[in-house]
């Protein structure tokens, strides 16, 4: 069997198996806000909840109006979506190093690990503001990035409107902007580095002229930035930790997570996936390359990847975000990276190997994130049985009365109640869904008191707020759960002293 064949049926399988976490573990991360609007609010409530990226509430209508809670079709377009990033991210792979053709497919296995981003899981409330942004960048960058010095006029205007598209959808689209202006600059493509320039200002002048930032302070420049020059040390820390993490760090502490137990076949699954995608790199890296097939880009391929990383990292550090932090969600906002992070280190482990342990380096590479896609899936899966069991321990509370029934857990990464809540009743009623709520420990601490000082006790008036839904009328039950261990706990009293 030739070698583009195994490749691309290593790349159905992997997708599959991402499709297989995202459907059981639907709703993941913001996908469930968008159920608990659909089941409890309406379409047009959705929409509504994004004033500060308003093509992208339009367009998250339009798939509710399509799709209405059904997971199927989102995870389709999720699926689809990250085929298209891993596709594209292996073509801008050959662009750059045609003479490092076994680095491309690894490339875009890495770009379906969750290492670097780990939201393969999620579906529109993800894909669409932040998969499409970059995809709509990469298509432009590969549009302008040919062999010829000067890419014709009509190219660089569908690559300019392409950027434009990018950043009207959301943000995402301004840091994916900045990694293709500045691998462009670095090969001297001028002109099409100009063009995606005046895209991104066009595209952001009407972003802002009909977006409202002011409903998300993250998202206006301004506010962040005068935080940031506060601390301007922050700053530079956090711009080279993000460079490590994308260029090393994640793939090396990836390596780490990997187990075997015979305890947990997920990891053994995990383990023959991964042998077999090793096996297929290794077959790849083993046909023989024509020596003298070199590219435009070659020479200079390092320093513009480096060049992409640095300056699409650049617009998150400028926002005041973290790019280490702990919640899994968050590694979205190193999306605009992906491709070109995926890139170098696909292309490095070529070039520094020696042609003896080329094959075994590219090998491993490939077993670490064909073991990640198959470990972050079951992962995902399991977690949304946790939710379930939450649930099972929740419901007959809830049909035995007729208030509203909160339970608290530990706070677990940035989890609210509109995180938590469509999770534990995903399989419920509608009309018992409105009558329970799960929130994390700090927020019950702010509407409640801590356990040993409880207060207001009688009712629950949860105001709506930004992608959550309101929560108000007779408390029925306040219960604490230990949700988070081996085992799930058993449900107890919040309060333990006297109620205030």
């Amino acid at each position: 069997m030739r070698a583009a064949t195994l490749i691309v049926l290593l790349f159905v399988v992997l997708l599959g198996i991402i499709a297989f976490g995202a459907w059981t573990g639907f709703p993941v991360f913001d996908d469930a806000y968008m159920v608990l609007f659909l089941r409890e609010a309406s379409v047009h409530a959705l929409e509504t909840q994004h004033p500060h990226r308003p093509l992208f509430g339009v367009l998250l209508g339009w798939a509710a109006k399509a799709f209405g809670t059904r997971p199927g079709p989102y995870v389709a377009m999720a699926t689809v979506l990250w085929a298209v990033l891993a596709w594209q991210t292996a073509r801008l792979c050959r662009r750059l190093a045609p003479g490092a053709a076994p680095a491309a497919p690894l490339a875009g296995i890495l770009v379906l690990a969750p290492i670097l981003v780990s939201t393969q899981y999620t579906t529109a409330t993800t894909v669409l503001p932040a998969n499409l942004p970059v995809s709509l960048v990469l298509a432009a960058l590969l549009l302008v990035l040919t062999e010829s010095l000067a890419p014709g006029t009509p190219r660089l205007v569908v690559a300019a409107i392409l950027v434009a598209a990018s950043v009207l959808l959301s943000e995402y689209g301004i840091a994916a902007a900045a990694a293709a202006v500045a691998l462009l600059a670095v090969w001297r493509r001028f002109r099409a580095a100009a063009a995606c320039i005046l895209g991104a200002a066009v595209g952001y002048a009407v972003f802002r002229a009909t977006a409202d930032l002011s409903v998300r302070v993250k998202q206006s420049p301004s506010a962040q930035l005068g935080t940031l020059l506060g601390h301007p040390h922050v700053a530079v820390l956090r711009f080279l930790e993000g460079i490590w993490v994308c260029l090393a760090g994640a793939w090396g502490a990836a390596a780490g997570t990997i187990r075997f137990s015979i305890y947990d076949r997920s990891t053994l699954l995990a383990a023959l996936v991964g042998a077999g995608a090793a096996a297929v790199i290794f077959f790849r890296a083993s046909v023989p390359e024509d020596a003298a097939r070199t590219g435009r880009f070659e020479n200079r391929a390092g320093a513009g990847l480096l060049a992409a990383v640095a300056a699409g990292i650049l617009p998150v550090v400028l926002a005041n975000r973290s790019l280490t932090s702990s919640d899994p969600y968050e590694t979205r906002y190193l999306l605009p990276v992906l491709p070109f992070a995926t890139v170098a280190v696909a292309v490095g482990l070529v070039r520094v190997g020696a042609a003896r342990w080329r094959r075994f380096l590219l090998a491993v590479a490939a077993f670490v994130a064909a073991y990640r896609v198959v470990a972050g899936a079951f992962e995902t899966r399991q977690e949304q049985q946790r939710m379930e069991e939450i649930g099972a321990l929740l419901r007959p509370l809830v049909r035995d009365s007729s208030g509203i029934t909160v339970a608290v857990v530990p706070d677990k990464w940035k989890l609210d109640g509109s995180d938590m809540t469509p999770k534990v009743t995903w399989k419920w009623s509608d009309a018992d869904g409105r009558r329970v709520w799960v929130m994390p420990a700090s927020r019950a601490a702010e509407e409640f008191g801590k356990r040993g000082a409880c207060h207001g006790t009688d009712a629950i008036a949860l105001a709506p707020e930004m992608m959550s839904t309101p929560r108000v009328g007779p408390l029925a039950h306040l219960m604490w759960l230990p949700a988070w261990g081996r085992t799930l706990g058993e449900l107890e009293p919040y309060c333990l002293g006297t109620v205030r």
